[in-house]
């Protein structure tokens, strides 16, 4: 339950989606967050946002992935030198604390993007803690 509360506090911090899947199943706007279900990833819920910069920032749950059902789906169509299957080292900046994590790099319908696949709850509950996010 308490990742719960971090993941809706998470929600109503951040700005306004721009973007949506024809796949997905919208449920409900909340804080400048779509909250949706994708039924490629066994009914997965997910969280997506956009940012003035056109990226998109998707957290969800992965049902296909029992031993990594978290993800974190950054896209941005100015990214065009990623390539779709290539894994990038990213650093993950939460105000002072960084972490650094495996991102691969998908295309989607024309959108670059980078998934992180993870585990490890506390990463949510670190990311709705923080006042910023950077990737870099």
């Amino acid at each position: 339950m308490r990742f719960l509360y971090f993941v809706l506090a998470f929600m109503a911090a951040m700005p306004r989606i721009g973007l949506a899947d024809d796949e997905t199943i919208q449920w409900k706007e909340v804080g400048g967050w779509s909250v949706a279900v994708d039924p490629t990833l066994d009914n997965g819920c997910f969280v997506l946002t956009s940012f003035d910069d056109d990226t998109i920032f998707r957290l969800g749950f992965n049902f296909r992935k029992k031993d990594n059902p978290l993800y974190i789906l950054l896209g941005n169509p100015n990214w065009k030198s990623l390539e779709k299957g290539k894994h990038y080292p990213i650093e993950l900046s939460f105000d002072q604390s960084k972490r650094t994590v495996d991102a691969r790099g998908l295309d989607l319908a024309g959108l670059k993007s980078l998934w992180i696949d993870f585990k490890d709850p506390d990463l949510v509950e670190e990311f709705a803690g923080k006042l910023s996010f950077r990737e870099l």
